[in-house]
């Protein structure tokens, strides 16, 4: 739930995440440095701080899967009941259906954890269930 907690403050400025508004909540809530670490990590390409525990490589791979699969959970008369692997991989492969989801972030799973994305992602849907 943190790791987007300066969203109401940078609105859609996304070079501006994980800045000063992030550090400047982090203070009020004594936010250890090693939390603040994992929760940069997952914008390592804006941070420059890498997913190193296991904490961060579940959070960088989780965060652009989980919008992708709410999206698709939107357009489904089920939402996430009964959501399918192949139709989901189907979904993943259509470039058009959300579009501002970045693929290769997706496939984080694959990079930090060494888990298939078709295999992740339906953990990841009985999980957000």
């Amino acid at each position: 739930m943190l790791h987007d907690v300066d969203r109401d403050h940078i609105g859609k400025v996304g070079d501006k995440h994980l800045t000063d508004d992030f550090e400047r909540i982090m203070d009020e809530v004594s936010m250890p440095q090693s939390i603040r670490n994992d929760i940069k990590s997952h914008a390592h390409f804006l941070t420059g701080v890498q997913p190193e525990t296991l904490l961060a490589k579940y959070l960088v791979s989780i965060d652009e899967l989980t919008g992708f699969i709410h999206a698709y959970s939107l357009m489904r008369p089920e939402g996430l009941e009964n959501m399918q692997r192949s139709s989901l991989n189907k979904k993943l492969k259509d470039k058009k259906f959300a579009a501002g989801v970045n693929r290769d972030e997706v496939k984080n799973c694959e990079k930090f954890l060494g888990i298939e994305v078709s295999v992740f992602a339906m953990e990841v849907v009985e999980a957000m269930k």
